[in-house]
């Protein structure tokens, strides 16, 4: 009954479009014919053709209005991935667009998302890099894995760039060609105590009060002292009081040598339950292979003069083959670049110019004061990549971390992924248009199912890049990249290019000013040895 009815109403509405193309077809013959007439007349033919010149005319205007403004859009876009002073160029777009990063869209901050094997490094960090080497620019680069092939990569192009001596090397893997790094060099003692208790870990809160007390106490004798800090130093000042308490022989303030004493007359138990934890830390930096890289009183590598001089710095931080070493290191590494981003805007040049900090897997090593730095490194003319794999990876960071990079980050880089969060995340970001989604109505019989003629629309908002195509589409070396400009942001389809591998000298051995320990801590010693002798 209902299949009949529905069967009815369909012959009514094709009734109905026939009598209505009959009316209109009517309709049209008795206009013609009236028109034919009218333009018999005397002077109405000049009518006409005002009119008819008057509508092309204002059509013309339209036109050409509507075309200029195309024309003026397709500028603006351009302008936004168009070449100009100190750009670097990355690939052309689907539409065979040549796209250039300019500095100052760089200096607000990339996001390079992509799983293993979709190109981050050799499609992104390192052309980038290669072309600040070749422009005279300066980068930090930060490397949480043992990647050689990285490393002689940016020493060939330094090397061809003739800029082998602004090229410094930091490895916890290739000790002989690093440079040596103290990270307690710069900064008060409150700044440098807080640098190594964001890195180090405590489980305990009320023991890391203590410790922290211990080792600010000790920096400022030190500072007092005039006694350059290292990693041996601290720890033999730490585990030895009475090296510590001849260390403030001599200081105007009497409260550090009155804290010296009364550290020193601490029962030796309690002494060392206070300060066992910071003792162990400090002896991975201390001590065996790598002791020379951190024990240094003229490191050859500051972060700060590194800013100042458009030196390339790499550091080499395998987690994997030194986990704690690698992870601490980072962290240090990352505050000391705080502290010169900082000191930068202290400089007398108040048109530094740009320089750029790669952070390559940086989940490992970033800590979560880093995200201010974000805010002020723009005016500072410094811009930050952060390449990772997933969202997952800075989520673990903490949910203030992660949408403090998601939100500071304003380049996007999209690249193949697998995981299904992260493509809906793109896609979220990108954006979505208005659509229309038809909907056919079916009838069902007892054998199949058939269309019934009926469709419905609706409107509603489609993705304009589908999820599927960041898992499924993408190449090893492509991605969608947002850019931002005053008007908002362009999202295209990118290829990136990528650079050869070039032949160049290999890395020279680096000589290492190992610092002794404690003068104080020879002397007595040596006393102790006289009076064992008498």
């Amino acid at each position: 009954m209902a299949d009949t009815e529905r069967m009815g109403g369909s012959d009514d509405m094709y009734l109905a479009w026939i009598t209505g193309v009959f009316f209109f077809v009517a309709l049209l013959d008795k206009f013609q014919k009236w028109l034919s007439a009218w333009l018999m007349m005397p002077g109405h033919q000049m009518i006409f053709a005002a009119v008819v010149g008057a509508v092309a005319t204002g059509f013309s205007a339209w036109a050409l209005q509507k075309r200029a403004s195309i024309v003026e859009k397709r500028k603006k876009e351009e302008a936004v991935i168009g070449p100009g002073p100190d750009a670097v160029y990355s690939g052309r777009t689907d539409q065979h667009e040549e796209v250039f990063i300019k500095p100052h869209q760089r200096a607000m901050h990339t996001q390079v998302i992509g799983t293993t094997n979709a190109g981050k490094t050799e499609s992104v960090i390192l052309p980038w890099a290669i072309q600040d080497i070749e422009q005279g620019r300066g980068l930090i680069l930060i490397d949480g894995k043992a990647d050689r092939s990285l490393l002689n990569k940016l020493w060939a192009y330094s090397v061809k760039a003739g800029r082998q001596k602004d090229f410094r090397l930091f490895s916890l893997s290739q000790t002989a060609e690093s440079h040596a790094f103290n990270p307690l060099i710069g900064g008060t003692p409150e700044e440098i105590s807080e640098r190594v208790f964001n890195s180090f870990e405590f489980e305990n809160p009320h023991y890391r009060s203590l410790q922290f007390e211990v080792f600010s106490q000790v920096m400022r004798i030190f500072e007092a002292a005039k006694e350059v800090p290292t990693f041996l130093r601290i720890h033999q000042a730490i585990s030895k009081p009475n090296a510590l308490v001849t260390l403030t022989r001599g200081l105007e303030d009497a409260s550090l040598r009155q804290w010296a004493e009364y550290y020193r007359d601490l029962p030796a138990n309690d002494r060392a339950q206070r300060t066992s934890g910071l003792a162990a830390a400090l002896s991975h930096f201390a001590f065996g292979s790598t002791a020379p890289l951190f024990n240094t009183e003229e490191p050859g590598i500051t972060l700060e003069e590194a800013l100042g001089k458009n030196l390339i710095v790499y550091f080499q931080l395998p987690v994997l083959l030194s986990p704690f070493l690698g992870k601490v290191s980072g962290k240090m590494i990352l505050q000391c670049l705080q502290s010169a981003v900082a000191n930068r805007h202290r400089g007398e040049n108040r048109t530094p110019k740009f320089y750029s900090v790669f952070l390559d897997d940086f989940s490992e090593y970033l800590y979560p004061g880093f995200v201010s730095i974000l805010n002020k490194s723009r005016s500072a003319n410094v811009g930050v990549v952060f390449a990772h794999q997933a969202l997952g990876d800075i989520k673990t960071l903490g949910d203030a971390i992660a949408n403090s990079i998601l939100t500071n980050a304003n380049v996007k880089v999209f690249m193949r992924g697998n995981d299904p969060d992260s493509a809906e995340y793109f896609s979220k970001v990108i954006g979505t248009v208005k659509g229309m989604k038809f909907t056919e109505r079916m009838k069902r019989s007892f054998w199949k199912s058939e269309a019934t003629g009926d469709t419905s629309a609706r409107e509603v908002e489609e993705f304009i890049v589908h999820p599927n195509r960041f898992k499924r589409e993408l190449g090893v070396g492509e991605a969608i990249m947002i850019l931002p400009h005053p008007g908002g942001s362009r999202a295209m389809q990118i290829k990136f290019q990528k650079y050869d591998d070039v032949v160049a000298p290999s890395l020279e051995a680096i000589p290492k000013d190992f610092a002794r320990g404690l003068k104080t801590l020879e002397n007595t010693t040596q006393l102790s040895n006289r009076k064992e002798a008498v």
